[in-house]
C-alpha cells in the first residue's frame, strides 16, 4: 500500500534501494512476481519496470544517505509533538508536514547576501519553490506570455542546477582514493551550462595534459 501511495503521488520509480528487512523482502517478491501464491495481475503492470536493490547483509552504512533522513524525520516528528499518540489520519498529516520541512532543506550553498537567489531545495523540483508558493499570472497575460515566462523560469533553474548542484556530485575528499587519470579515448559527459536544459552530450578525450603529479 505504501508503494502504491508513493507511485500515485510521485510516479513509478525505476529503482528502489533498501536494507534486508522482511517487509521489504516480501514487497520485492510481490513486485517482481516471485510470490506465486498471490495474484496481483490487476496492479502488476505498474511495477514491471521497478528494480529493487538491497544492501549487503549486516552493512547498514551502505544506506547512510537515507538512514540520515530517517533520523531527521524522527527528530522533526518528535519536535512537532513529543508526547502525543497519533491516530492514523493524524500521523499521516504529521508525516506530510515533516516531508515538507525536510524537502525545504538546501541542496546547494546558502548565501548570506540577500541579493542572491535562494538555495535550491528538493521542493524546487517537486513544487517549483522552497515554500511551495507560486505567483499567479495576471489575467491580462496572454497564453504566449505565460509560456515564455515558464520557459525562462525553467532555463534559469537549469543554469543554476548545472552551476551550483552538479559540481557537488563529485567525489568527496573524505572518501577520495587515488585513481588513474583521464586518458585519451575515455568517454566523458560534457557539462556546459550554455547548452539547452536537459542536454548531457558525451565526448571522447583526444588528448590530455599532465601536471607534475601525473594527474
Amino acid at each position: 500500500m505504501c508503494i502504491r501511495n508513493f507511485i500515485n503521488r510521485r510516479g513509478t520509480p525505476r529503482e528502489i534501494y533498501s536494507d534486508n528487512g522482511t517487509n521489504f523482502k516480501a514487497a520485492e517478491k510481490i513486485i517482481c512476481d516471485k510470490a506465486q501464491t498471490i495474484n496481483f495481475n490487476a496492479v502488476q503492470p505498474a511495477f514491471d519496470d521497478i528494480k529493487w536493490k538491497f544492501n549487503p547483509p549486516a552493512a547498514p552504512h551502505m544506506g547512510g544517505a537515507w538512514e540520515r533522513l530517517v533520523r531527521s524525520v524522527k527528530t522533526v516528528l518528535y519536535a512537532i509533538c513529543p508526547a502525543r499518540k497519533f491516530t492514523s489520519e493524524g500521523l499521516q498529516s504529521a508525516l506530510w508536514e515533516v516531508e515538507f520541512i525536510l524537502n525545504s532543506r538546501p541542496l546547494t550553498f546558502v548565501s548570506l547576501d540577500s541579493k542572491d537567489d535562494e538555495a535550491i531545495t528538493p521542493n524546487h523540483l517537486l513544487l517549483g519553490s522552497a515554500s511551495g508558493y507560486k505567483p499567479v499570472f495576471k489575467t491580462t497575460h496572454t497564453v504566449q506570455h505565460m509560456w515564455q515566462a515558464v520557459q525562462e523560469f525553467a532555463d534559469q533553474f537549469w543554469r543554476r542546477w548545472v552551476r551550483e548542484y552538479v559540481p557537488d556530485l563529485a567525489r568527496r575528499g573524505k572518501w577520495f582514493t587515488k585513481r588513474p587519470p583521464i586518458a585519451a579515448g575515455d568517454v566523458v559527459v560534457i557539462l556546459d551550462e550554455t547548452l539547452p536544459r536537459n542536454r548531457w552530450p558525451k565526448g571522447i578525450v583526444e588528448q590530455t595534459i599532465l601536471a607534475r603529479d601525473n594527474q
